[in-house]
């Protein structure tokens, strides 16, 4: 029974840190599945949190680069978490309020992010397309929350990631399919203020993420409709003691995001003939 107990409890703790104001979020994982010298890709994305912009160029018959960056919606709103249930109700004053019905989560960290990589395409050579790719990434993570001595507590997370990933899938004229496995390590340094002193405090978080996503592309040979589904797990390299902050840790779990859902535009560009 306790067992029991243990399994339901690390699942809650999963589904909830799923939900909450997340320190990280995944990346919407580049799969472009190419097939010979020249292919140039570009895919626009909107997900359940971020903006998304992806480029692949095939510069030589074997290998290509790939880029991809995000900006989450945060940047352009105070408060966007379609995730997070609000209430309106009449304050003091005749004023209307809004409160979440999640006390726990109040919105998400503005997010920014890059990422560079160089792989090997279509090793294959046969119609299922096989492709290895790997590189490093940037990103910034920022929110502000309430405090009991200062009006705003501000907390910031800037991180280096590496990662390696596997794409498999086909590519039709009408139809292109595929999933991907990402294996990432990230580096952050994490600085937040004390609620009760509002004085800053450092701690540096390593983590490893598997991050496994599918996609489908329809449309045209070139133009073409894109939805993708991706989900990531994360694990502290070094765990950490019974912390709870109110934004990106609580009770020694660094939040992040669990499901990733994107919809989007892709565009194969015509290759030159030789």
């Amino acid at each position: 029974m306790k067992t029991d107990k243990k399994v339901y409890s690390t699942l809650f703790i999963a589904i909830f840190l799923s939900s909450c104001s997340s320190m990280y979020i995944p990346s919407n994982i580049n799969i472009p599945l190419l097939e010979s010298k020249g292919e140039k890709q570009v895919e626009f994305a909107a997900s359940t949190n971020s903006f998304h912009l992806t480029g692949n160029y095939a510069f030589s018959k074997k290998y290509s680069v790939m880029i991809n960056g995000g900006i989450s919606y945060k940047n352009f709103s105070n408060y966007y978490d379609i995730f997070t249930n609000t209430d309106k109700y009449e304050g003091s004053g005749g004023n209307t309020e809004v409160m979440s019905i999640d006390l726990a989560d109040d919105g998400e960290f503005a997010h920014k992010y890059g990422e560079i990589g160089i792989g090997r395409y279509n090793i294959l050579h046969k119609k299922l397309k096989f492709e290895i790719f790997g590189g490093i990434g940037y990103g910034i993570a920022k929110d502000q929350a309430e405090g009991n001595t200062i009006d705003k507590l501000n907390f910031d997370a800037n991180y280096y990631l590496g990662f390696i990933q596997v794409n498999m899938g086909r590519t039709l004229k009408k139809l292109d399919f595929g999933w991907s496995v990402r294996l990432a390590t990230t580096f952050r340094d994490f600085t937040y203020q004390d609620d009760q002193s509002g004085l800053p405090q450092s701690i540096n978080l390593n983590m490893f993420h598997l991050e496994p996503m599918a996609f489908v592309r329809i449309g045209g040979e070139h133009l073409k409709f894109v939805a993708r589904l991706g989900l990531s797990r994360s694990w502290l390299y070094k765990p950490i003691d019974d912390l709870y902050l109110e934004k990106g840790i609580y009770n020694g779990y660094v939040t992040t995001t669990g499901t990733h859902i994107s919809v989007g535009i892709n565009y194969k560009f015509r290759i030159k003939d030789k």
